[in-house]
């Protein structure tokens, strides 16, 4: 209510126009105003906590092998959590770490046969070391270093000697970020 309203037929005092809200949980969902992250939430539990969220990108790396010659999930567990996935993994997160930090998640999405095509996804924390834009400008970086220098020795399939990718030898695409921004919605007149 501005000042210059009559309030004489107000049934109650004016409200208040600010208040000191208590601080948020930590891991409670925010919105830290950034359309190039995803999954916001408050970060720790001080009077002074931010609202910070993930960077995910997604490519896909593909391996000159047979997938017949590689241990490959069974029907119905979870890729992420195979053998392959783990060894993929490790191999992806020894490169991906040095251009986007410790803090990295990485997740099998899926392993597709003929040649092995792996597609998956790096989650980036944002943080004041690593900024959006610093992870943004670190893609392309990133993939030449994958391509240059990732290496995975797969559990082979059926007691078979591991095999193993020398560096150099996989393909890998460029990566994609996406995010999810709600945006609220506007009812019509």
């Amino acid at each position: 209510i501005g000042d210059d309203v009559d309030t004489h037929h107000c049934v109650d005092d004016r409200p208040m126009s600010t208040r000191q809200c208590a601080t948020l949980a930590m891991g409670t969902p925010c919105d830290d105003s950034e359309p190039a992250t995803t999954g916001d939430m408050c970060v720790s539990d001080a009077d002074d906590a931010t609202c910070t969220g993930t960077v995910v990108i997604v490519a896909d790396v593909i391996f000159p092998i047979a997938a017949d010659d590689v241990q490959l999930p069974a029907e119905g567990e979870d890729i992420d959590s195979s053998p392959a996935a783990l060894a993929i993994k490790a191999g992806l997160a020894m490169v991906l770490a040095s251009n986007f930090g410790p803090g990295i998640t990485i997740v099998i999405l899926s392993i597709s046969t003929g040649s092995l095509a792996v597609h998956y996804t790096v989650q980036v924390p944002v943080a004041e070391s690593m900024e959006v834009s610093t992870i943004t400008a670190a893609k392309e970086s990133a993939r030449n270093s994958l391509a240059a220098n990732l290496s995975v020795s797969f559990p082979a399939a059926e007691g078979a000697p591991d095999v193993v990718i020398p560096a150099g030898d996989a393909l890998v695409t460029p990566f994609k970020t996406y995010a999810f921004v709600r945006i609220g919605g506007v009812c019509p007149p």
